[in-house]
């Protein structure tokens, strides 16, 4: 009867484990995202940002231009995106969320994403789907 006890909470541990193991993936990156805080800058009223999160992969749009980068281990590597000008306004937002995003961090809560740097969050995107 002891053996069959201790064979049932060994069980029991491992079942906990696994059902823990499920519920902690479902805080995925993956999905669409519009960008809600830029740290440190007032997002301009004109401005719109969104972003798709896909396995090994971010792909965004706007303020003005189109970009992307590969995850590797939860951190965004290198950008590459298209060069059209815009509104001085926009491209100054650009050229700060384009720091924001390089090597940041991506860090879900809830539906929120964080991308952050060092421990700090830099920006924040709302989950859109």
């Amino acid at each position: 009867m002891l053996d069959y006890m201790k064979r049932f909470t060994a069980l029991l541990s491992l079942l906990t484990v696994f059902i823990l193991g499920c519920v902690s993936n479902s805080t995925s990156p993956e999905g669409n995202y519009q960008l809600s805080e830029l740290t440190g800058y007032e997002i301009p009223e004109n401005a719109s940002v969104s972003m798709t999160v896909t396995p090994g992969r971010i792909a965004g749009k706007g303020p003005i231009n189109n970009w992307n980068s590969p995850i590797q281990d939860g951190k965004i590597g290198m950008m590459i995106g298209t060069r059209m000008a815009g509104p001085p306004e926009l491209m100054d937002m650009e050229m700060k969320l384009y720091q924001a995003l390089d090597s940041a961090m991506l860090e879900v809560d809830a539906n929120t994403l964080n991308l952050s740097k060092d421990g700090e969050i830099v920006a924040k995107f709302t989950r859109a789907d």
